[in-house]
């Protein structure tokens, strides 16, 4: 429906350069601006993966727009996903080698604002360079739109600026490039091993734990000390069903004195989530408090808000904890998330005495993850009887 929009609106904005009447023209030369400016954003993104890729880093997703996924694919290792809303897009690239570390990363930030330059260039030699395009409206107001649409996505990229995402929060290829001038010393060591453990969070959600689990160990041996290999390991511990080993995990981590703000909010939240895990009760009041911490702290976060929700129905508060996991069910990405999601809906909704929500919760927790360790509960608790 997207591309016909795009389409139909720039028939329209062709028809009305054609006859110059000015305020259409107006109005159509603006259309132009912002349907180029959407079919730009995947050459930008494809700028930084060629340029990542030919400087020997690894390509992992391209992602363009936010929200769900309406399209997912994996091409030779590459994850690409198309969202709901098509607003900017992300890439990530992980640099495999220590040498020229620094330079790889400048060139592959470099890679999305130079498609734009190019672009930005050529359109204006052609429109002022060539009298066949030069003299003729249709071309002028096609070319001038196409140019003005490449210079304000040069200009929104270089802005200095942290955008959040589902993956938390990005840079922006001018506070990227700002970043990658500006290493030295044990910041650029602190860079080049925070690609390694992007690695790491990325073999994670593609599926391969053990992979995954055994490379956090072999870097703990080499970074006792490093706080987020410390909580990818708890992590992957929840994922493998060991809660008390990741509660204890996580509990020791949060009490470090040097951890980030974020990085704290996320503990956290993921002590709270541990704690509903276990099931015990005498851990409500913690679950409570932890996760409240973390929303206040990162309330955009899907994950924070959907944890905050789910403690809020175990404590009684079913109303906002259901508003809260509705938020959070509509903004959520992965399947597994999805459907633990939908599990603590359907635990919320039956608590109400809503049995055909709860089904219908229960339904889609089922399709999104047969597997899902909520689901058992969450039968139980609508259907007590079997």
């Amino acid at each position: 429906m997207a591309i016909v929009t795009a389409l139909v609106a720039m028939a329209v904005s062709l028809i009305v350069a054609y006859y110059r009447t000015d305020l259409l023209a107006f109005v159509g030369f603006w259309t132009l601006v912002s349907v180029f400016g959407a079919l730009l954003v995947p050459f930008h993104e494809l700028g930084h993966a060629i340029v990542g890729f030919a400087v020997g880093g690894r390509v992992h997703e391209i992602t363009l727009g936010i929200g769900k996924p309406v399209f997912e694919r994996s091409w030779r290792g590459v994850r690409l996903s198309v969202r709901e809303v098509p607003s900017g897009g992300t890439t990530i690239v992980t640099q495999s080698k220590r040498r020229f570390f620094r330079l790889r990363c400048l060139l592959t930030t470099l890679g999305g604002p130079l498609v734009h330059v190019a672009l930005l260039a050529g359109s204006i030699a052609l429109l002022f360079g060539v009298e066949f395009f030069a003299t003729r409206p249709v071309w002028v107001i096609v070319l001038g739109s196409f140019a003005v649409a490449n210079l304000f996505l040069l200009g929104v990229s270089l802005w200095p600026k942290r955008y959040p995402r589902e993956i938390g929060t990005v840079r922006s290829d001018g506070l990227g490039l700002f970043t990658a001038i500006t290493l030295r010393g044990p910041r650029l060591e602190e860079h080049w091993r925070s690609h390694r453990i992007v690695r790491l969070i990325l073999d994670m959600k593609a599926g391969r734990p053990k992979d995954a689990r055994l490379a956090i160990e072999v870097e703990l041996q080499r970074f006792p000390n490093d706080p987020i290999l410390t909580f990818l390991l708890a992590v992957q511990a929840l994922d493998d069903g060991e809660f008390v080993e990741a509660r204890r995990t996580l509990l020791e981590l949060s009490a470090r004195p040097d951890l980030a703000p974020d990085h704290a909010a996320r503990i956290d939240s993921f002590i709270a989530s541990t704690d509903l895990q276990i099931g015990d009760p005498s851990l409500l009041a913690e679950a409570d408090d932890r996760s409240l911490r973390a929303m206040n702290a990162l309330g955009w976060d899907v994950g924070i808000t959907a944890t905050r929700g789910a403690v809020l129905v175990e404590r009684g508060d079913v109303i906002d904890g259901l508003r809260l996991l509705s938020e959070a069910q509509s903004r959520v990405e992965a399947n597994g998330q999805r459907a633990e999601i939908a599990c603590r809906i359907a635990i919320g909704e039956c608590k109400q005495g809503n049995l055909d929500a709860a089904r219908r919760a229960l339904a889609e927790a089922r399709a999104a993850d047969p597997d899902c360790h909520l689901l058992r509960r969450a039968e139980a608790t609508v259907n007590p009887s079997g």
